[in-house]
């Protein structure tokens, strides 16, 4: 038996038998690279419920005791970091380590590596204190639109815990000021910031070393591609070193169907930030000077309208089009600096000195629109913060990590949906992590599907035909079929929206039928405050779009109800046709409708899986496009369910009455099909 199968033991974990197979194959290809051969490379699809944690701790763990190997673990969420660090790494060290014999795994440490948005930049909080100083309490507009205050108490004393030592500095994630004194990588000043080295919270953080490091993908992916520093300088000294987090042995991808992507990434040439935009609207400004708040309030609207547009029109590679968008860009920049020079003291000029970093930003938005018309790269949106201008270079994940991770024995892939139709060809496809050193492993779900009725009906309008139509019909089913099951008091529903418009259309339609409370829609508060508020209020609804489809549980009767409007194919956006076409120029794909299916299929997985998250979970699946009958789309195999089973009508009322009543006295959500009715709404 091997060590990490003897620490499972040890832990005292309840034997899952996907789990232990999982465990074997990676360890497998880990003692292959270890006995001298060159890095390996495990994909490995383990649904939920398989503990992947676990799996990734016991093999870290077992390379550290046995060879001192470092491990390294890259997730997508904060959420899921937290997770396996101040619960699953702590529960497992703790219960080993008072096994005789294994007192050394006391010693074992896990850091958390985050990015500079979750660490308050220093030098923007003395900034603040030389305003506050002279000014008093401030006012902000935040990015939902809203007026902020800055009290001059608080920014005072965040000054007076830096000068004292800023790792005792007392201000959340969650805190509204964070909003306002975050650190991001387009204004960081180093090396030439004060407080660079010694004193900067993200700097001190970055440069931690443990046995197991957990950071998120984003972070690695930027110190990977030397878009941050990536020497850990020694004071006093002329050599430097690697940073740990590109030091590790062992690295572990969680959540890498987010990879997705990686191959057509290229290099980057020109990057525009928005975040630019961003400060410019958040000038703080005096709270006596009212007067002007209505001006930045008119001011801000304009340019996040022009914000929009730059991202929706710059891909389209037309010469007149970018010559519209910066003439415009010119324009805000003339009336805000007016705006800056009308105000007084300090913060007129703070406010002076972000129109300048404005114009920064449309010179470098000319240049990157003059290289994308002489053909040098694609321009392509990155979160509606980034405009990159993208090399067409063909790029490989596994050959990536291999160069920059140079003492790397094996990178492991690890994702609930990572196969279509048990295939891993469209992930080895978008990720380049391919090669006869790449080995696969899938395992199966050990949850079994057996209270679970997926329903989708025919008498449905093609929602690729006429989209008021379609809308019209998705809130006239929720608002008929949903008040009910809420008064029943029959669990949670979940509506997943392919758009924000229709995610809001829906929204209303639903507010206006339901309990005051009852309805939580994205974008009224941070998504962790809407989870948290959605998981307390019991037989509730929560109408989200795609970012709900992951990262979120609601188990048990928190949620028994998922609808997804129509099938998620993935948006037509500049990003998806670049990649599309980089891979079908490369010959990596030869049909770009069959592709776009597979990813399709991908999410669609995602969205089903939010129902089912323990062994005690149940409900329905309800899928509102007609497509999912498509036989030659072959989507059956996306949900829990043979299409025989499927729930394919539209019950009437009475009917749907007595199917609520089976589910109330039995707890059976299999529910028997019925006769086609129309839906008892007109649209």
């Amino acid at each position: 038996m091997s060590l990490s199968q003897s620490l499972y033991e040890l832990a005292g974990l309840s034997y899952r038998p996907t789990q232990m197979q999982a465990l074997r194959a990676i360890e497998s290809a880990y003692m292959e690279a270890v006995s001298g051969a060159s890095p390996r490379y495990v994909l490995c699809e383990a649904p939920t419920g398989t503990g992947k944690s676990y799996i990734v701790l016991l093999l870290a763990l077992a390379g550290w005791l046995e060879n001192g190997h470092k491990s390294v673990v890259s997730t997508h969420t904060h959420v899921l970091q937290g997770q396996i660090v101040n619960k699953d790494f702590l529960f497992l060290r703790r219960k080993i380590s008072q096994i005789r014999g294994f007192e050394k795994v006391a010693d074992w440490k896990a850091k958390i590596i985050k990015g500079r948005s979750g660490f308050p930049c220093l030098r923007k909080i003395f900034e603040l204190k030389q305003l506050v100083e002279s000014a008093g309490d401030l006012i902000v507009r935040s990015t939902s639109g809203e007026f902020m205050l800055v009290p001059r108490q608080q920014i005072m004393s965040l000054a007076h815990q830096i000068q004292g030592g800023a790792g005792s500095l007392s201000l959340s994630e969650n805190d509204r000021l964070m909003d306002l004194v975050s650190g991001s990588q387009e204004e960081c000043t180093a090396p030439d910031c004060p407080f660079y080295r010694k004193e900067c919270l993200y700097y001190r953080n970055i440069r931690q070393s443990a046995p197991l490091l957990v950071v998120n993908h984003a972070l690695l992916m930027g110190l990977m591609d030397g878009k941050e520093q990536i020497e850990e300088e020694d004071i006093g000294s002329e050599t430097s070193k690697k940073l740990g987090i590109l030091n590790g042995n062992m690295y572990f991808f969680d959540e890498a169907h987010h990879l997705l992507g990686y191959r057509t990434m290229g290099n980057v040439l020109e990057a525009v930030d928005f975040r630019t935009i961003k400060r410019l609207i958040q000038s703080p400004i005096p709270i006596a000077d009212r007067g002007i708040h209505k001006k930045i309030a008119a001011l801000s609207d304009m340019l996040y309208g022009w914000w929009v547009d730059v991202c929706e029109r710059s891909s389209r590679n037309r010469g007149s089009e970018y010559r519209l968008l910066l003439q415009k860009g010119i324009s805000l920049y003339k009336r805000w600096t007016a705006l800056g020079k009308s105000l007084k003291g300090k913060n007129g000029q703070v406010f002076v000195e972000r129109c300048s970093d404005f114009y920064v930003l449309l010179r470098k938005l000319h240049g990157m629109y003059k290289r994308a018309l002489m053909q040098e790269g694609d321009i392509v949106v990155e979160g509606q913060q980034k405009l990159l201008l993208s090399s067409a270079e063909e790029r490989s994940m596994k050959e990536d990590l291999r160069q920059r991770c140079s003492n790397l024995s094996v990178g492991v892939f690890l994702s609930g949906t990572m196969t279509i139709d048990s295939s891993f060809d469209t992930f080895r496809v978008e990720t380049g992590i391919e090669g006869n050193d790449v080995y696969t492993i899938k395992v199966n779900s050990p949850f079994n599907y057996e209270n679970v009725s997926v329903w989708v009906p025919r008498a449905v309008p093609a929602p690729n035909k006429d989209e008021k139509f379609y809308v019209e019909y998705v809130s006239a089913f929720c608002q008929t079929y949903i008040p009910k099951y809420i008064d029943r008091q029959l669990g949670g529903v979940l509506v997943l929206c392919s758009s924000l418009r229709r995610m809001r259309l829906v929204a209303d339609a639903l507010t206006g039928v339901l309990p005051s409370g009852k309805v939580f829609v994205q974008g009224n508060m941070p998504k962790h405050q809407l989870a948290k508020a959605f998981l307390f209020t019991p037989s509730s609804v929560l109408v989200g779009s795609a970012s709900f489809r992951e990262g979120f549980d609601a188990p048990k009767d928190k949620l028994t109800w998922v609808i997804i409007d129509r099938l998620p194919f993935s948006p037509v956006d500049s990003q998806m046709k670049v990649r599309t076409q980089r891979l079908k120029r490369w010959g990596a794909i030869s049909n770009p409708f069959k592709h776009s299916m597979s990813l399709m299929k991908l999410f669609l997985v995602q969205s089903v899986g939010r129902l089912i998250r323990t062994e005690h979970d149940r409900g329905l699946i309800t899928v509102l496009d007609p497509r999912m009958w498509n036989d030659q789309w072959g989507l059956e195999s996306c949900v829990p369910r043979t299409k025989e089973e499927w729930l394919s009508r539209l019950p009437s009322s009475d009917e749907w009455e007595q199917m609520l009543d089976h589910i109330t006295q039995t707890h059976n959500y299999t529910l028997l099909n019925v006769d086609a009715v129309s839906l008892p709404v007109e649209v």
